[in-house]
């Protein structure tokens, strides 16, 4: 009897100490399990972040070159619009003074024109023909004809327009003759004598002007 009660003591012990291990041995399982896990679970909470934290970056770097090429485009816009400008009024003002020179100088050609006509026909009247008219004319050259080109056509024709046609002659020029204020000069570069008998000998050669 104490036979039997002693190996069914030793069996239970051993089943109970085979159970014991087993399930220290499942916890110890487990426990590596949860551990494995919990870094495993980290590693990729870890990889999301940091996939996070790298597209924010790219993202805010290309926001960031975005908004230099946009402020880029629009400085070189706002300069090219500025020299635009600039150039706009710089070529404005070239032509308001272009067209005020023309202006002037059509204006004081003909006022030239006027004036030296005037003091050869009051030159030439008291002198040849008291009874020429010194009367200016009253209409100017053709006023769309630029002053080269009308003098180059008139040179060319070898006449002046209809308004110049009350000199009724061709009147001949003075005698040439040698200013006061040049003697001296003259004289002192040895230039006075052979000037003179020049201008004696051509008087000379050409006839008397009608008195």
């Amino acid at each position: 009897m104490d036979v039997c009660v002693r190996r069914l003591y030793a069996s239970t012990w051993t089943v109970w100490r085979e159970a014991i291990l087993y399930r220290v041995r499942i916890a110890d399982l487990s426990r590596l399990a949860v551990c494995r896990w919990a870094l495993c679970l980290q590693a990729r909470i870890w990889a999301a972040w940091r996939r996070y934290l790298t597209g924010r970056r790219a993202k805010r770097v290309r926001e960031l070159e975005m908004v230099t090429k946009h402020q880029e485009s629009q400085r070189c816009q706002s300069l090219a619009a500025f020299l635009a400008a600039g150039l706009g009024l710089r070529a404005r003002r070239q032509s308001l003074i272009c067209c005020e020179i023309w202006k002037n100088d059509q204006r004081l050609f003909y006022l030239t024109l006027r004036l030296a006509t005037k003091w050869r026909l009051l030159a030439f009247r008291r002198k040849h023909d008291p009874t020429l008219s010194a009367r200016l004319p009253l209409t100017n050259p053709d006023l769309g004809l630029e002053i080269s080109e009308y003098c180059k056509q008139k040179l060319s024709s070898g006449h002046w327009p209809n308004s110049l046609t009350y000199v009724k002659t061709p009147l001949s020029h003075p005698r040439p003759h040698i200013p006061d204020f040049l003697i001296p000069a003259l004289l002192d570069r040895g230039l006075y004598e052979p000037l003179h008998e020049e201008l004696t000998s051509r008087q000379k050669s050409e006839p008397d002007e009608p008195g």
